[in-house]
């Protein structure tokens, strides 16, 4: 049987051996409740009020784990707006690329490129019609085909009919050309069938329906004798007008021309020119887009109107850079400032009595001018009504080929006179004796005009 002691060194034993198990486990717990403590003022407060070599991250409370993460979750918010924005604009035409479009399509910048291409071309196309009424009676119906460059001269054809007030069309056809160096050249085609629709109308209404078919016969015979020769001199055959023919009529000619293309070469090499031309034109915009007519076949289409106080600054403008009193000082002797003001639309008409509408297309991609479409009426004395569909190109290949066989002015000059010559007496001295008395010529004269 166990002695006392025994008994009771054992117990003393046990407890002894349980304490130190004891005291480190509240240690634990108390550590552990100071860190949860620090950690919390720490997450209210920011500020560490204890040494955090001292804190054990591993303690930590979930509690506040989850607290800590609830701003960034608000923050990710931001991502899903981008990635939002960013498929908006692939969509619409791809990240960069449509916000640069937004600024390289805006209307303004779209008319001021397209004014720049059309002054700064090298090459540029124009065909189309232009009709031409007044009263709804007479006018004019023309097809435009014409085409330029800057190194080879350019080259304009037009074809139509002019319309008279008993509906009577008289056909034309011509061409013209101009050199770089100065030369122009001149061709009018059909001259045959243009001539005789022209003597029949004459007659018609200087004979009236007094004069009898005989004596509109005799008429008509008199007049075309008179003129084939000419006709069939001149049908279809270049004629060229030179520098110094034009010296003949006007001695500062030559002086002028060679100073004036003096100042297009500049013009077309001096890009400070451009830059100056541009900056005008921002700085006063005179074209006002009214609608916008979208994009057709690689072109955008827009309304414009004129707001013509900015017209007059632009002018005004454009009047005092360099370059325009350098075309002044050419043309000294021909041109006043004032002309040069009305030129540059600094002196705008007032057309509020007229109803306009112009279209103006431009390549989505150069800018460059593609068509105009315009229409205008107008009830001033009279009225008058004028529409234009031209389509234009720029810096593409052109060919302009000079003529070779053309005819001198002089010759010209000379083939006149020897028909004046032979004849003896003016053309409308024969028709008016042959066909019409001074009273019935002005009777004739009321019905036409």
């Amino acid at each position: 049987m166990p002695d006392d002691r025994e008994l009771k060194d054992d117990d003393t034993q046990s407890v002894n051996s349980s304490s130190p198990q004891t005291d480190l486990g509240r240690d634990i717990e108390r550590e552990r409740s100071l860190a949860e403590i620090e950690s919390q003022l720490v997450g209210e407060s920011g500020v560490d009020v204890s040494d955090s070599s001292s804190l054990q991250p591993s303690v930590q409370p979930a509690t506040y784990v989850a607290s800590s993460l609830q701003t960034p979750k608000k923050r990710k918010k931001w991502p899903i707006i981008a990635g939002v924005i960013a498929v908006v604009l692939i969509v619409l035409g791809g990240g960069a690329s449509a916000v640069y479009a937004f600024w390289y399509q805006n209307p303004d910048k779209v008319i001021a490129d397209g004014l720049i291409n059309a002054v700064t071309a090298n090459t540029a196309t124009l065909t189309g019609t232009v009709s031409y009424k007044y009263n709804n009676e007479v006018g004019f119906d023309v097809s435009l085909d014409t085409k330029g460059s800057k190194s080879n001269g350019s080259n304009i054809k037009a074809t139509g009919s002019i319309r008279l007030k008993d509906s009577t069309k008289i056909p034309f056809e011509g061409e013209a050309m101009y050199a770089p160096n100065g030369d122009m050249y001149f061709r009018a085609s059909n001259l045959s069938k243009t001539m005789d629709t022209t003597v029949d109308t004459f007659i018609n209404q200087m004979g009236g329906s007094e004069s009898t078919a005989q004596e509109k016969k005799t008429a008509k015979t008199t007049i075309t004798n008179t003129i084939n020769p000419l006709i069939k001199k001149i049908d279809n055959q270049w004629v060229k007008i030179s520098l110094d023919d034009m010296q003949e009529y006007n001695k500062d000619a030559k002086t002028q021309y060679e100073c004036v293309q003096k100042v297009a070469k500049k013009i077309e090499n001096d890009p400070q020119v451009a830059n100056d031309i541009k900056k005008a034109y921002q700085a006063n915009k005179l074209i006002l887009v009214k609608e916008s007519l979208g994009t057709v076949n690689g072109s955008m289409g827009y309304v414009i109107d004129v707001d013509k106080d900015a017209a007059k600054k632009f002018g005004e403008a454009i009047k005092n850079l360099p370059v325009s009193k350098e075309i002044v000082d050419c043309l000294e002797s021909d041109i006043t400032q004032d002309d040069l003001e009305a030129a540059y639309g600094s002196d705008v008409q007032d057309d509020s009595k007229a109803d306009s509408r112009v279209e103006v297309w431009f390549d989505q991609w150069d800018h460059s001018v593609t068509q105009i479409n315009a229409t205008s009426t107008a009830s001033v004395g009279a009225k008058q009504s004028l529409t234009l569909n031209l389509k234009t190109t720029f810096n593409k290949p052109v060919e302009v080929n000079l003529p070779k066989d053309a005819m001198s002015l002089k010759d010209l000059q000379n083939e006149i006179k020897k028909i004046i010559d032979a004849n003896g007496t003016s053309i409308d001295q024969q028709a008016t004796q042959s066909v019409a008395s001074p009273r019935q010529t002005t009777a004739a004269e009321n019905r036409y005009y």
